[in-house]
């Protein structure tokens, strides 16, 4: 039976370990198309996509990005038999305030894309963007990609944990936390204590 989109959205968490099975081509298209033709800003389309699935090029990204800040490396860092199997790099001009919000956007959507197919995603903003940018501009023909435009790299892969929502604990504290097989907890509040109705 095919998810509503409640459910889609609900279970389309961040994942940080993945199974080493790589992802279809036609899965990574349609996930950045769609993401790239969404909404955005006076229709500007100031937003640039890499998709990087080649495996030479995926392997040099790995020690790029960093994983899950509120945890030690050694939970909350994938091994080499974990880590994402693509990664797409999306690019702003920094200088246009407003192509933060069609990068919400754009994530939202390739997010949710990828998740229909099964394929999970981490968004990362925690990256080396200048070695970033030297990889792209030695690997695309004429690229002239400055390091402060490099917004996120969206990790991706078939994951290999589960990762759900909990009730914030009674100390209130948001952090998330796995278990023993490194499965993901993320408390969120209740609907109550972030929507007002009047």
């Amino acid at each position: 039976m095919e998810k509503s989109m409640r459910d889609l959205y609900e279970s389309c968490r961040s994942y940080r370990r993945f199974r080493r099975e790589p992802v279809p081509e036609d899965v990574l298209k349609e996930a950045v198309e769609v993401a790239a033709g969404r909404s955005c800003a006076r229709n500007q389309q100031v937003l640039k996509f890499y998709v990087l699935n080649s495996k030479e090029i995926v392997g040099r990204m790995q020690p790029l990005v960093r994983y899950a800040a509120a945890l030690p490396p050694e939970i909350g860092t994938p091994g080499p038999d974990a880590q994402p199997q693509a990664f797409i790099i999306i690019t702003r001009p920094h200088d246009n305030a407003m192509s933060w919000v069609d990068l919400g956007i754009a994530l939202d959507s390739l997010a949710i894309t990828a998740w229909s197919h099964g394929v999970g995603s981490l968004i990362m903003a925690a990256i080396n963007r200048s070695e970033i940018a030297d990889l792209l501009n030695e690997n695309i023909a004429g690229a002239e990609i400055d390091s402060s435009d490099i917004a996120v790299a969206v990790a991706l892969g078939y994951p290999s944990i589960t990762s759900e929502t909990v009730a914030v604990p009674a100390d209130g504290s948001l952090d998330y936390y796995v278990d023993n097989e490194l499965n993901y907890y993320v408390p969120k509040k209740s609907p109550d204590e972030v929507i007002s109705w009047l």
